[in-house]
């Protein structure tokens, strides 16, 4: 890649930028640890017996709604 911006061939840039491996190895870290976690769940407990994906959202069902102040009571 010779008209890099920044002098070097993609294969250096984590070099010439350790502020993008600062950024991207927390993040990194945090992922593999909660894969690991997850399938240690997954091997003490079984795959999730949620199956709330099975179902169609019912786009006719009320939504919420705050409840309305009483017209008698004061706020105070």
């Amino acid at each position: 890649m010779q008209n890099s911006p920044f002098g070097a061939g993609t294969h250096e840039f984590f070099a010439l930028h350790p502020w993008v491996m600062l950024l991207l190895v927390p993040f990194v870290i945090m992922f593999i640890w909660a894969l690991v976690k997850e399938y240690q769940r997954w091997r003490r407990f079984g795959p999730s017996m949620n199956k709330r994906g099975a179902y169609d959202i019912d786009e006719t069902a009320p939504s919420y709604e705050p409840p309305k102040p009483n017209a008698g009571e004061d706020d105070t």
